[in-house]
């Protein structure tokens, strides 16, 4: 799931079979890395039946990816969907 927030592109790494709000459905923990390129962070699943679809794992490694300026939106989804296929 992409969502688009300002400059940000946020990517939460469930199996490619959860739909996640992340606003609502997964708290933030603790950042595990910080650079130039986003964040990753450990959150924890908050809708019981996420926490099954996921095998009642509740934690889940978070990785939020910022949309490069000089890019247009096009290619900054391209970056994305590559960032999201490396993780799979």
């Amino acid at each position: 799931m992409m969502t688009t927030m300002l400059n940000t592109q946020s990517e939460v790494a469930l199996p490619g079979y959860l739909v996640v709000d992340p606003a609502r459905q997964r708290r933030v923990e603790d950042h595990i890395a910080v650079g130039g390129g986003g964040a990753i962070y450990v959150a924890i699943l908050t809708d019981p039946h996420l926490k099954e679809e996921n095998d009642g794992n509740e934690k889940v490694a978070v990785k939020e990816v910022k949309a490069i300026e000089k890019l247009t939106i096009e290619q900054n989804a391209l970056i994305f969907q590559q960032e999201v296929a490396a993780m799979a």
